[in-house]
């Protein structure tokens, strides 16, 4: 079992882990665009999809970030993370508060091989996000593989407590209790 989980881990990796050799030039396939100051042209560009997002929502940006983060998700699910990247940032662009954009980047950096930079973007996103399951979950897996198994735990605890609990991944929790019994 524990060969099973590692082996899609490995697998997930190699979807994504070329996102990060392209990442490096391009700020539009960097989590919040790299943190990078902007070009004159850069910031008429996002004043002008902002105009736009705002013009089609009718000024709401909760939905209109909601949406486009989620084309985010289906894009990774595709295993397509240069696509789903770049939607999570447009999403974030509109609403930096967005937790989904926020938990998604999260995920791409973590299958890319950047646990840390996941880990912080987690903690940011778990103020909208905490509670969820999925959400919850992935979080685990991170910390697992960062080696933080009381941490992951916490979180594996917390996912138990949601609707839906009985879908947890139990191959998961066999590798977290492989590596440090469940806590009492």
């Amino acid at each position: 079992m524990k060969n099973q989980f590692r082996q899609i881990f490995i697998v997930f990796l190699m979807l994504i882990g070329l996102h990060s050799v392209c990442a490096a030039d391009d700020l539009s396939l960097q989590p919040k665009y790299g943190l990078a100051p902007k070009t004159a042209a850069q910031k008429a560009a996002d004043d002008a999809f902002l105009a736009g997002v705002d013009q089609y929502y009718k000024g709401d940006r909760k939905t209109a970030a909601g949406q486009l983060a989620g084309r985010g998700w289906a894009a990774l699910r595709e295993g397509k993370p240069q696509d789903a990247i770049r939607r999570f940032n447009q999403a974030w662009l509109i609403d930096s508060s967005n937790a989904v954009a926020l938990w998604g980047m999260a995920v791409v950096e973590a299958g890319s091989g950047r646990e840390q930079q996941s880990l912080t973007l987690f903690a940011e996103a778990a103020q909208g996000a905490a509670g969820d399951m999925d959400f919850e979950m992935d979080y685990a897996k991170v910390l697992f593989y960062t080696g933080d198994y009381a941490s992951a735990w916490k979180k594996v605890k917390l996912a138990e407590q949601t609707p839906g609990a009985k879908g947890l991944d139990q191959g998961f929790i066999t590798a977290l209790n492989a590596k440090m019994n469940r806590p009492q």
